[in-house]
């Protein structure tokens, strides 16, 4: 057992070594054909203060590559070295599962809603008065909409997908659901803000997509609750996503800095946050409560 351990783990470390070699070789690519300066300035929000739309198609850019690169190292490595199918990465039939696609969604958008009413009720934030929507503002959001699709195919498809096959092998439920949480979270702690409140509450929405995933053998709902916890966020309310800035259809202002606001991060740093994401894990576990336990380690 001890072997099988060592070996998911060693499995677990040579796919997020491959990973993220292939997004700094992607990225480097794209710096080659559209600027260095150009990423450089998307990624730290001049870009999108200057030219909301130029800012939005090069972050839309960057996120497509940084996100096919988990997704095609994830399944090269699944297909060609570990002798699996999609089918092992979570990627079921939508025509059966469609319900868990839906749920994710559904589950998602409630969720950071509700932290936007928490900060909304309790005067943290204020909402700029809105003009109407413009053709400008609907292009930015289909940008930022199609970027954050890539991010929650990506992501998910890695962080779940990816590193919770390649621990598969280990037989632990700990490790499983454990290891990938916390790389999900160090992968953000260079995001501007990030605090240990930040790093907790990605922990806590790591540990509720692997949750998912390890009861329902199915990436569907942690793709759906993921891409629209993100964009509900940054493009609806105009909140910050894990410390990164974007247009959106509302414009949120911080009028009063609190535990809730979770400063520069943005409310994924706040303890409103903690509430949501805690109480949707119990949502997640009430959903599963008929699964089998340990059905995710059986082939």
């Amino acid at each position: 057992m001890k072997k099988e351990k060592l070996r998911g783990i060693f499995r677990a470390g040579v796919c997020l070594a491959a990973s993220l070699m292939a997004v700094m070789i992607g990225v480097y690519l794209l710096g080659a054909i559209i600027g260095r300066e150009n990423i450089d300035s998307a990624l730290n929000g001049h870009l999108i203060q200057k030219d909301p739309v130029k800012g939005a198609f090069f972050s839309c850019m960057i996120s497509m590559t940084q996100n096919a690169a988990f997704i095609g190292t994830t399944i090269v490595l699944a297909r060609l070295v570990w002798k699996k199918t999609c089918l092992d990465l979570g990627f079921t039939s939508l025509r059966k599962d469609w319900r868990e696609l839906v749920t994710g969604i559904v589950l998602g958008s409630i969720s950071i809603t509700s932290v936007f009413l928490i900060l909304l009720l309790t005067g943290s934030i204020k909402i700029i008065p809105f003009h109407g929507l413009q053709e400008k503002q609907v292009r930015i959001l289909f940008l930022y909409f199609l970027s954050y699709i890539f991010v929650g195919f990506g992501e998910e498809t890695f962080s779940r997908g990816g590193l919770m096959l390649a621990l598969k092998e280990t037989k632990s439920k700990l490790l499983v659901l454990g290891i990938p949480a916390i790389v999900f979270a160090l992968l953000h702690i260079s995001n501007n803000g990030v605090t240990m409140l930040a790093i907790g509450n990605l922990i806590i929405f790591a540990l509720l997509a692997g949750y998912c995933f390890y009861k329902s053998c199915s990436i569907w709902l942690p793709i759906g609750f993921h891409i629209f916890w993100n964009f509900m966020q940054g493009s609806i309310y105009g909140l910050e996503v894990s410390g990164l800035d974007n247009s959106s259809l509302l414009e949120a202002k911080v009028v009063k800095k609190t535990v809730l606001t979770g400063g520069k991060f943005g409310p994924e740093g706040g303890v409103g946050a903690t509430i949501s994401l805690v109480l949707a894990f119990l949502y997640v576990i009430i959903h599963y409560r008929k699964k089998t336990e340990g059905e995710f380690f059986h082939e």
